[in-house]
């Protein structure tokens, strides 16, 4: 059992190189106390996402009152929320207020956008074809310009993601998952749960995740979702005398990421496990009840090899095992095309690129004031 001193501050810094000493902010983390079931280990090679065959068609329908780009190089001061890139010279942010920023690696541009409504996802197939979903509007880049491909969606949606050009989802608040088909938008579930995240490397391996601990699967020769064990989904348990234990009450799972069939989540009470779909799960990163941890967005090229960014700090790991961090500002989403090339966004237009090999464990990430914000070597 964890004692709740050994908890007081922040769980952070897992495990240090030689020589690195861990700060007030971020000690070092104990190894999980209970071990749920062993990892399972990763299975085959992520399969590759098809380029894009026909551009999606959008609706006629575009807001007036659409955000206007300021002068290029300019980070707008408004809340990033998702972000995507067919590779590492061609990158969307989306986030607050419609806006929309373009990358190419080194330089970000705003770039018209046909709403005003908060957009709070980003996906695509390739440097033509992409879409962003957020407050009951979905959009559609066709290589030229972003215009309205749905509005006036009953629910909020908060994730959206691109298996290919025939199949693209976006999930809701309220439950419900359209589906873009090539050619339309159809709503393939609208039961009850609250749905937070969607993730998949195939359409064999596409899930959901949500409230009551819920983790489905999309089944594609039946085109809909069928809902599969839950995972393990803990909360801290404080004893009279002090003592932590990990109690699974179903908690919300709040994130999901599937990288060569190994999975990532985390819930509302700041824990996250890890393991295989209806196999076997662990804690990687517990929870603790005087410091509730928000993951917002998890990346990685594999199982051994990720990040994940919050409301406090930014973590990675080079190999299956302990993670290590620094304290940060929040940051909403991460994304990447390779370990030398990952960025995360968040608020106030916070855009990093992060480099693990000049974050510090254990330190305060310190960022420049205003603009764009890189890590340096």
């Amino acid at each position: 059992m964890r004692s709740a001193s050994s908890r007081a501050m922040s769980w952070a810094l897992a495990a240090c190189a030689a020589g690195c000493s861990a700060s007030p902010l971020a000690p070092e983390i104990s190894p999980p106390r209970a071990t749920v079931a062993a990892t399972a280990p990763p299975p085959s090679a992520t399969a590759s996402v098809p380029p894009a065959a026909t551009a999606p068609a959008p609706t006629s329908a575009t807001s007036s009152s659409a955000a206007a780009a300021p002068e290029p190089g300019k980070v707008p001061k408004v809340d990033l929320m998702g972000i995507w890139g067919s590779d590492a010279t061609h990158i969307w942010v989306v986030g607050d207020k419609g806006t929309i920023l373009r990358g190419d690696g080194a330089t970000w541009t705003q770039v018209p956008s046909p709403t005003t409504a908060k957009l709070r996802s980003v996906t695509g197939t390739d440097a033509t074809h992409a879409w962003a979903a957020g407050e009951h509007t979905i959009l559609a880049w066709d290589g030229t310009g972003w215009q309205v491909a749905k509005q006036d969606v009953p629910d909020e949606l908060v994730a959206i993601l691109a298996m290919d050009a025939s199949h693209v989802f976006t999930i809701g608040r309220g439950g419900s998952i359209w589906m873009w088909d090539g050619a339309t938008w159809t709503m393939q579930h609208s039961k009850g749960h609250e749905l937070l995240a969607i993730t998949g490397e195939d359409l064999a391996h596409l899930y959901a995740v949500g409230d009551n601990a819920l983790l489905m699967r999309f089944d594609d020769k039946g085109k809909t979702w069928k809902k599969l064990k839950s995972p393990p989904s803990y909360r801290p348990q404080v004893s009279d005398d002090g003592r932590i234990t990990d109690r699974d009450e179903h908690a919300f799972f709040t994130r999901a990421y599937v990288r060569k069939g190994h999975m990532f989540l985390s819930n509302s009470a700041g824990y996250v496990i890890e393991g295989k779909p209806g196999g076997a799960w662990k804690i990687s990163v517990p929870g603790n009840p005087s410091d509730e941890l928000s993951v917002y967005g998890f990346w990685g090229t594999d199982p051994g090899r990720m990040w994940f960014v919050t409301n406090e700090l930014i973590a990675w790991r080079r190999s299956v095992g302990p993670w290590l961090t620094c304290g940060s500002p929040l940051f909403s989403a991460v994304w990447g095309t390779d370990e030398r090339n990952v960025w995360a966004v968040g608020s106030d237009g916070l855009v990093v690129k992060l480099d693990d090999g000049v974050l510090i464990p254990g330190e305060i990430c310190s960022l420049p004031e205003g603009g764009l914000w890189t890590f340096k070597h």
